[in-house]
């Protein structure tokens, strides 16, 4: 679900149009389902000839697809961790000009694993990189990097797939109940099903969807629809009780209720 990742978005905003804001960027994965094939596309995205995403149609994403593009270095574990002798050869081959006469990628996976001689070893490199050469790190967390390496990156940081997932979830859940709330009315007590009822009433979810249905009524009334001044202020103090352990199914009833009573127009 890459149209939800806001910074990595920009990331491969700036990569398609050849822009760098940094020579060094961090990305965050945050168990980031399937990262292997993100990764890929946005190594395509930086070399690119066709400056398109996931492109795998000009000459330098094919060599990438057959993991022999000359410009490009991915660094990994080996065993337990990564070792300085490794960025020492990275960082000779990197000091030499580029076979294909343009920018080049070095990319470390799992950055976490980068033994303290290694970090040192790496650190100089990202002060002063060669001519057009970048550097994407990978990381889980970024907490678990050496701060003096993250001070010289941009981190791009990815949302964890099965919070994303829940998020247009619950949206997609609260329009609907937005959409009978509007055919119903007050009826909306009756029909509304039980699938959108349950984000209401289950107390862990039931703050964070008052929380969303407040968005998107304030997001209506920055449009110029003041009449949802009234509906806003409820969804606020219905919110607010919820930490006061009152009954959520009385809660519920009770915001159609007002929510109705303030409709005059649709929401």
């Amino acid at each position: 679900m890459i149209s939800q990742q806001k910074d990595l978005n920009n990331l491969l905003k700036n990569f398609k149009e050849n822009r760098f804001i940094s020579h060094a960027y961090l990305i965050e994965k945050n168990n980031y389902d399937d990262f292997d094939a993100l990764l890929d596309i946005i190594i395509k995205s930086f070399f690119c000839q066709n400056y398109e995403i996931n492109c795998s149609k000009c000459s330098k994403c094919a060599l990438i697809d057959n993991n022999i593009y000359d410009d490009l270095e991915i660094i990994e574990a080996t065993g337990l961790w990564i070792k300085k002798e490794q960025l020492i050869k990275l960082q000779k081959e990197f000091q030499l000009t580029s076979r294909n006469g343009g920018k080049r990628l070095y990319v470390i996976k799992d950055v976490e694993k980068l033994t303290s001689s290694a970090g040192n070893t790496i650190l100089k490199f990202l002060e002063e990189p060669p001519k057009d050469v970048h550097a994407v790190l990978v990381a889980n967390s970024r907490f678990q990097v050496m701060p003096t390496i993250l001070s010289r990156c941009q981190i791009i940081k990815l949302i964890p797939d099965r919070i994303e997932h829940k998020q247009i979830e619950l949206s997609k859940k609260i329009y609907d109940f937005i959409d009978i709330l509007n055919k119903y009315k007050i009826k909306t007590i009756a029909f509304l099903p039980l699938e959108i009822k349950n984000i209401f009433l289950k107390k862990e979810e039931a703050e964070e969807t008052y929380e969303f249905l407040f968005k998107i009524l304030y997001s209506k009334l920055k449009k110029g629809n003041y009449e949802l001044l009234n509906q806003i202020e409820e969804c606020l103090k219905c919110k607010s009780l919820i930490k006061n352990n009152v009954n959520l199914n009385l809660l519920l009833d009770k915001l159609i209720i007002n929510l109705v009573g303030g409709l005059e127009n649709e929401i």
